[in-house]
């Protein structure tokens, strides 16, 4: 028996009486104005596998007597106002493939039950108000391929367990509260796609074996506090697309071996403590539009060959040292270049003249707190 509903105008609330449709295996409310708790008679319903009463309304407690539907296969109740804990009831339902609560008000703990569900495959539990430490029994979930835990007040640091989810492609706790290191373990998650751990508190140094993720084509690590120097071997990740490695604490050169990296297209490692010269091997990620060394000790001169990443819409290598002349092809070797940084540096000589053409789409130039040469430049 079928039920769906979904995607209409309905108010008000869900009938205690849906649970006497005892029958019922698929029962699809999303996307109208329902308002109200969710019924603890949809308890009832022992042959229900689809649940959908997501984009609603809905507020108060996930009902425990859920946990009794043990036929479920897809439980979607995201995007409501629903508060308190998430049942550990939950973690019964060892057929469950879909669970989404993402977008609710949820507080306390992530059940350690939920390590039960070995057929489960997504888990979005994101943005909601969930704290306390990330449960070592998830990594037992090993058909997981999506776990998406940002924007919450998660605390502890990440289990090594997670490295048993290998078909793991999507690992995102970003925006929550983690502390201490990256474990060795997550090397092995050679499925994943995106590795997000933006805006924690996470420190130490960054693994070498998370070079050995050569599906991902995002890696977020932006926003901690990780030291010590980029391992070499993240010129390994021959799919990456995005390195967001901006406002930590990293030191020491940027690795040549970074030049292996012929799909990136974003690259960001402003605001950190590293130093040596400009990253020649970079240069040979011709598909980069977005490149921000700025706020480093880098030293040395800008290289002409800079000239040679004709893709890039945004150049930030301010607040450096960088010293000598800014090559003269600067300006118009890309027609996509419209943020050029380069302040609070040592460069001298003069300011070439192609800045001023009007063929070029520059919309943002920033030479201060430099050497250059007084010349009057004609505006």
């Amino acid at each position: 028996m079928f039920l769906d509903l979904s995607s209409n105008r309905f108010s008000g609330t869900i009938p205690q009486e849906i649970g006497r449709l005892t029958n019922l295996e698929t029962l699809s409310l999303h996307s109208n104005n329902l308002e109200g708790h969710v019924p603890v008679s949809l308890g009832n319903l022992s042959k229900l596998g689809y649940l959908r009463v997501d984009n609603n309304n809905l507020s108060g407690s996930i009902p425990p007597e859920l946990g009794n539907l043990y036929n479920l296969v897809t439980v979607n109740m995201s995007v409501n106002f629903l508060t308190g804990h998430i049942p550990s009831s939950l973690g019964n339902l060892t057929k469950l493939s879909e669970l989404y609560l993402f977008l609710n008000n949820l507080t306390g703990l992530i059940p350690p039950s939920l390590g039960n569900l070995s057929s489960l495959r997504i888990l979005y539990l994101y943005m909601n108000k969930l704290s306390g430490r990330i449960p070592d029994e998830l990594g037992n979930m090993k058909s997981l391929n999506l776990l998406l835990f940002g924007h919450n007040k998660l605390t502890g640091s990440i289990p090594a367990s997670l490295g048993n989810l290998t078909k793991l492609k999507i690992l995102d706790v970003h925006e929550n509260l983690l502390s201490g290191v990256i474990p060795t373990e997550l090397g092995k998650l050679e499925s994943l796609i995106q590795l997000a751990f933006s805006h924690n508190e996470l420190s130490g140094q960054i693994p070498a074996s998370i070079g050995n993720l050569s599906r991902l084509e995002q890696l977020f690590f932006n926003d901690n506090q990780f030291n010590g120097s980029i391992p070499k071997e993240l010129g390994n990740l021959n799919s990456l697309v995005e390195m967001l490695l901006l406002l930590n604490r990293l030191s020491g050169p940027i690795p040549d071996s970074l030049g292996n990296l012929t799909k990136l297209e974003q690259f960001a490692l402003h605001d950190n403590k590293l130093s040596g010269y400009f990253p020649e091997g970079i240069l040979n990620c011709k598909k980069l539009r977005y490149l921000t060394l700025g706020n480093n000790s880098l030293v040395g001169p800008v290289p002409k060959s800079i000239c040679n990443l004709r893709s890039l819409e945004t150049l930030y290598l301010g607040s450096n040292q960088f010293s000598g002349g800014i090559p003269q092809c600067l300006v118009n070797f890309s027609h996509n270049l419209t943020v050029l940084d380069l302040r609070l540096n040592r460069l001298h000589g003069t300011i070439p003249t192609t800045f001023l053409k009007r063929n070029n789409n520059l919309k943002t130039l920033n030479l201060n707190g430099n050497h250059f040469k007084a010349r009057s430049l004609g505006l």
